[in-house]
């Protein structure tokens, strides 16, 4: 497939750099600027995100090594994802959301969802113990302190 089936028509070329051979590199426009940085906060991969500028994937990689703005542009997007999502997340287990409590935990607090257990009786104790809890004693778990503090029991 020929490049120019890529390329939208009103794409300009900059002048070709060193020997003056090859074709001229294609400049980037102000919308292409902000549908890179758009896409790559949404999470779409480069070759998603290459293909909505316009440019096969091999272009949009040699762009993302050559161009410093390209690669500024894709990892200010994806940090800004990534931020949305975070605090969205953060909002809804301050708010007592008990999956995105467990999820935050998981992966943002590096806590396993595993207990080791020394018996039965330990395990039922536990059980009944985080099972008893209203949503401020979980988000005060969830916030690192120790579930027998929250409530003030021992098993």
């Amino acid at each position: 497939m020929s490049g120019s089936a890529y390329r939208e028509p009103d794409r300009k070329r900059e002048p070709a750099k060193g020997t003056g051979r090859g074709r001229p590199r294609i400049a980037l426009t102000r919308n292409d600027e902000i549908l890179i940085k758009g896409l790559a906060r949404c999470g779409l991969n480069t070759r998603d995100i290459g293909t909505a500028v316009g440019v096969c994937d091999r272009t949009f990689t040699k762009w993302q090594k050559e161009r410093p703005l390209v690669r500024r542009l894709i990892e200010e997007g994806r940090a800004e994802g990534l931020t949305s999502v975070a605090a969205s997340l953060h909002r809804k287990a301050c708010q007592g959301d008990i999956r995105a409590i467990i999820w935050w935990e998981r992966t943002r607090g590096k806590r396993s969802g595993q207990v080791q257990v020394v018996g039965q009786d330990q395990a039922e104790a536990i059980t009944a113990l985080i099972g008893g809890m209203n949503a401020e004693q979980l988000q005060r778990v969830a916030a690192g302190e120790s579930p027998m503090t929250v409530t003030g029991s021992v098993f």
